[in-house]
């Protein structure tokens, strides 16, 4: 099958996120690891068919940035990528909980516990987003004014020594 074939249906963000929620609270219920193992399998193909739309959507997006279809569906992901992340730091907290981990280890591997629990961290509000303005940042040719460094470590400085 050619990449221009492949279905694309704009995922329902609140049956995606609700799928994920209800796997958590099956998820925090479950009695056993193999309870759990099945439930983190459902999780995987959740995220599975919902990155999988998001991707097909970025490619074609990036293909031709001047389809209109394709940019709204960019600006759709832009937009709710946020509330589906939330739902899966739902359930990675339920899964980091578990007292079957080295079960979890064993099936999908350290890498995978790993990650949630970067995924779980990075979302936490104690977590911002702070740094200077880059103009064509991740390029070969950032550009950043010399005010705007000397201010960021005005302001860091003044942060770290107030306590």
């Amino acid at each position: 099958m050619k990449f221009s074939e492949f279905p694309y249906v704009r995922p329902d963000i609140d049956a995606v996120c609700g799928q994920i929620n209800s796997l958590a609270e099956k998820f925090a219920a479950a009695k056993s690891a193999e309870e759990e193992l099945e439930i983190i399998r459902e999780y995987r193909s959740v995220l599975t068919e919902f990155n999988s739309t998001r991707t097909i959507a970025s490619i074609r997006y990036t293909i031709n940035t001047k389809d209109p279809f394709y940019l709204e569906e960019n600006k759709f992901f832009n937009k709710n990528n946020p509330i589906v992340d939330k739902a899966m730091v739902t359930f990675g907290e339920a899964l980091l909980k578990s007292s079957h981990l080295d079960e979890i280890k064993k099936e999908f591997g350290s890498i995978f516990i790993t990650n949630i629990e970067f995924k779980t961290k990075s979302m936490n509000a104690d977590v911002i987003d702070v740094g200077v303005p880059v103009l064509s940042m991740h390029s070969p040719f950032e550009v950043v004014s010399k005010l705007d460094v000397y201010m960021a470590y005005k302001g860091f400085k003044a942060y770290f020594e107030a306590e």
